[in-house]
């Protein structure tokens, strides 16, 4: 449903602007802003490359943004610790073990946006080697008619989609591997670094970053101070690609009955390896929301699923020797 959503949304935008809207703020109905703390991150980034942009861009003489350390945006966010990127900066992160496209959201991106009205975007793009990229087609509704300042209160969660930056601190923005375009060298099952760049806010054609529908991109502008730009605190990830030594025990589980209706069993066929037999098991909406966590599952116990509504949910399991997922249907 959110996907058909999206591309509704998407052949609406030169239809009527005001017709489309995308989820809201964190916290509100439908919102797929994810909580820093949430148990469906599996990882963080490991490693990151800068190209830090000044502080304004309009000014030959403007000196680079300074505000945040490297080390800030590896491992989880933290809601504080952050690393400006600076007008139209840019920071490749990599991950191991790779992101994978799973069911739902892949990973998400967090930003300290301290309002929901005052939001400082980036662009996000996924690779698999390091060269080519395959950019996540960002849509801005909000008009480009005039600037909004930099003390702006005035952006809107609802007119943003795919582009980071989208919800507030603490708050991760979360991307869907599906939504990139094919092409021969993005395997989408193993996306290997994520390359996120600061939306330079302006609608000044001179100085401006425009989206997919070639509509300039209005966020606060101009930030002339040294902590200018997109601040970005982390990447998690939520769905990985389990590693080659662990495919064997990987293919050991089984699921069932699935499709379900009052109960569900994850069963691991090692019967006697009682610690590989516990971990964390959730069970998420497609939009990413918690229903449902056992922090001391063991497999082949029935997980209750009774009160559960008719649809497709995500269930998760993990300890130290597996990360695993994938899509339930209840009757």
């Amino acid at each position: 449903m959110y996907k058909a959503t999206i591309i509704v949304c998407i052949l609406l935008v030169n239809v009527n602007l005001g017709l489309c809207q995308f989820p809201g703020p964190a916290g509100t109905p439908g919102s797929t802003a994810i909580h820093k703390d949430s148990s469906i991150f599996m990882n963080w980034a490991k490693t990151v490359e800068l190209n830090l942009g000044t502080q304004d861009i309009t000014d030959p003489d403007s000196p680079v943004v300074s505000v945040g350390l490297p080390e800030f945006v590896l491992g989880p966010a933290d809601g504080s610790s952050v690393l400006s990127l600076g007008d139209g900066g840019q920071v490749l992160l990599s991950f191991d073990p790779p992101i994978t496209n799973g069911p739902g959201f892949d990973f998400a991106v967090f930003e300290n946006a301290f309002a929901d009205g005052f939001l400082e975007l980036a662009f996000v793009e996924a690779s698999s080697d390091g060269d080519y990229f395959e950019s996540f087609n960002a849509i801005s509704l909000h008009p480009d008619t005039f600037q909004f300042d930099g003390f702006t209160l005035a952006m809107e969660a609802e007119k943003i989609h795919n582009l980071a930056g989208k919800y507030v601190a603490n708050y991760g923005t979360p991307f869907d591997l599906d939504e990139l375009e094919d092409h021969p060298l993005l395997d989408k099952e193993f996306i290997r670094y994520i390359r996120i760049t600061d939306v330079v806010g302006s609608v000044n054609p001179d100085f401006g970053s425009t989206d997919s529908q070639g509509t300039f991109i209005n966020d606060p502008f101009p930030t002339p101070f040294s902590s200018c730009g997109f601040d970005l605190d982390g990447v998690g990830v939520i769905n990985q690609l389990v590693s080659a030594s662990n495919l064997d025990e990987q293919q050991i589980f089984s699921l069932y009955p699935n499709p379900f209706l009052d109960f569900i069993i994850l069963d691991l066929n090692k019967k006697n390896d009682v610690e590989k037999r516990t971990g964390t098991l959730t069970i998420l909406s497609l939009e990413g929301k918690l229903i449902m966590e056992i922090t001391d599952y063991t497999c082949g116990e029935a997980i209750q699923t009774n009160l559960l509504d008719s649809g497709i949910y995500i269930l998760s399991f993990r300890n130290a020797f597996f990360q695993l997922s994938d899509r339930i249907f209840r009757h």
